[in-house]
């Protein structure tokens, strides 16, 4: 699989090796899902495959139309790619409404600085595996706290499937792969099946499945204050994409085979 720095060229990648097929003359790869999301339309369909402007700020990366009708596609590559950025205070506002403890939205805040202060006022900041021999046991209780299921599925719907603002449109399929080859799961499947994933040991604070990534960079706003950002990204994608799609109905019936992604 290509770097997740090479995102933008994979999806041009992807476009043009659909954009003006037919359903049913693209690769094994695309034609499965192609048949799942345009099931009652001809497989003789031409695809209009667009690219959706990052500066929109949804999570669809390219629009599928054909005759008439159109499906929002989210596309991963690489290892541990990033799937979620944001304003951090907002973040914390969004974690704060899902009821979670005040000692764990404390430890955000703490483990986001990573410099021993609440604030980034500390004069040195520690790399994460400093971070973990000091601070392992609060990382891994606000991490059990964080990844209830409940909490996941919101996490999921906001910095996969939705994006922060209640004006942007659902994704509908999160594809993981490139132009060759790649799994696709349903928005539907993610939202029920992403409890079910294996709860790894790893030494860093995560919500479920989702890395949260220490202070990163600030981006300076006109006037004149810095405001930070979280990230966070999804290390285990592919192992877990193809968990889930195993327990979808396509695969389970027969009608899709399992995707080789190695």
């Amino acid at each position: 699989m290509k770097n997740s720095s090479l995102g933008l060229e994979n999806e041009i990648f992807i476009i043009k090796e659909l954009n003006g097929k037919k359903i049913n003359e693209t690769s094994d790869n695309f034609r499965y899902m192609l048949f799942d999301m345009f099931k009652n339309y001809p497989k003789d369909s031409v695809l209009d495959v667009r690219k959706v402007p990052h500066k929109y700020l949804c999570k669809t990366d390219i629009e599928i139309h054909v005759q008439g009708t159109y499906e929002n596609v989210s596309i991963k590559t690489g290892f541990s790619p990033a799937v979620h950025q944001e304003e951090f205070e907002s973040f914390m506002l969004f974690l704060k409404e899902l009821k979670i403890s005040k000692k764990t939205l404390n430890f955000i805040r703490f483990y986001h600085y990573a410099d021993e202060t609440y604030d980034g006022s500390g004069t040195k900041t520690l790399r994460l595996v400093e971070f973990w021999e000091k601070y392992a046991k609060e990382i891994k209780e606000a991490s059990e706290e964080l990844s209830n299921p409940l909490i996941v599925k919101a996490v999921l719907y906001r910095c996969v499937i939705k994006g922060k603002r209640d004006t942007l449109q659902n994704i509908n399929y999160l594809y993981y792969g490139d132009h060759i080859k790649g799994v696709f799961v349903h928005r539907n499947d993610l939202l029920t099946k992403i409890g079910t994933l294996e709860n790894r040991d790893v030494p860093y604070l995560h919500i479920g499945p989702f890395k949260y990534v220490q202070k990163i960079f600030r981006s300076q706003v006109v006037d004149g204050r810095y405001v930070q950002y979280t990230q966070l990204c999804w290390p285990y994608i592919k192992e877990d994409m193809i968990a889930m799609f195993k327990q979808t109905w396509v695969y389970k019936t027969g009608r899709v085979p399992l995707p080789s992604l190695d």
